[in-house]
């Protein structure tokens, strides 16, 4: 730190005892600086040393002083030392100068306090030789470099403008859903129709197919069941606990009564199938006419209503 042999020094001679007597001692503050040069901003330090009688009361500026052209960074105190009534004290003042001014002066007062009052001792002037940054005359049109060269910078995300964007989108979204008919729910609808019936389907034909290899009556009941769930999803009604003439009876239609009828009979009367691939194709295309009716009441806006 600048100064520090500065320091060492004042303590020395704040060791030495000095055979004076109380009454031939008065307040004259010493301040002590080395004379260097500085540049603007660059800290310096300046020692503060007082002798006075030891029945004195001493105030040292603070913060609150205003150190000429210099503002405060730090200040340090050496402890007090008492010899034959003579105290001696010593404060190092931190500073650092903002002015270009090349040359200036202060000082820094010690005030005593007696009777309700107060006495203000200046020390000797702080002269302070302030170096420009600029070296040499300077240009009557100078020319600044420039530095065009990026320097890295973390992103971070601005949650309050994310957040304003979305609330803002979510504003909008539910405006247009809300004067437009509903499309974003007619949309999610569709949507999920449509995974179902494509889903029953790749189960149906896979079903179907293993029937027209095996021809087993159990896997004609495991094609009906699968049927009667996915029309009971489709519709609405329990079409699992429906006989096969009650189906008949909700939806009429020649072919599919015809077709029921046939299966019912293999199935319960172990009569053989005349036509068992008409039978199932016809299956399956109620259940695709059952889902395009879907599709409609949702394109219509009437939403989870049944076929």
């Amino acid at each position: 730190m600048i100064g520090r042999t500065y320091f060492f020094v004042l303590a020395l001679l704040c060791l030495i005892s000095f055979q004076v007597s109380a009454q031939e001692i008065d307040l004259q503050p010493k301040a002590i600086y080395s004379g260097k040069p500085v540049q603007i901003g660059e800290p310096f330090e300046v020692s503060l040393y007082v002798r006075y009688p030891s029945n004195y009361q001493i105030l040292f500026p603070d913060t609150n002083f205003v150190f000429g052209n210099c503002v405060l960074r730090e200040r340090n105190y050496f402890p007090t030392l008492t010899k034959n009534e003579i105290s001696r004290d010593c404060v190092v003042y931190q500073l650092a100068c903002f002015d270009p001014t090349p040359r200036q002066t202060f000082n820094l007062p010690v005030i005593r306090f007696q009777s309700g009052d107060s006495l203000s001792f200046p020390s000797n002037d702080v002269v302070l030789n302030v170096l420009s940054g600029v070296q040499g005359p300077i240009p009557k049109n100078p020319v600044f470099q420039s530095n065009t060269s990026f320097l890295p910078v973390d992103l971070k995300l601005n949650y309050p403008y994310i957040v304003g964007i979305f609330g803002l989108i979510l504003f909008l979204v539910l405006g247009i859903n809300f004067f437009f008919d509903k499309p974003i729910q007619k949309y999610f609808y569709l949507f999920i129709e449509r995974r179902r019936h494509l889903s029953f389907m790749k189960s149906f034909d896979r079903m179907a197919s293993s029937l027209e290899k095996e021809g087993s009556i159990g896997k004609m009941e495991g094609l009906l069941v699968v049927w009667k769930r996915y029309l009971q999803r489709v519709d609405g009604n329990p079409f699992m606990s429906f006989t096969s003439l009650e189906i008949s009876r909700l939806l009429p239609d020649s072919n599919l009564k015809k077709a029921l009828q046939e299966i019912d009979r293999w199935i319960y009367g172990g009569v053989g199938m005349e036509n068992r691939t008409g039978s199932v194709l016809i299956l399956k295309e109620k259940s695709i006419e059952m889902y395009e009716k879907k599709r409609e009441l949702i394109r219509n806006g009437k939403l989870g209503k049944t076929v």
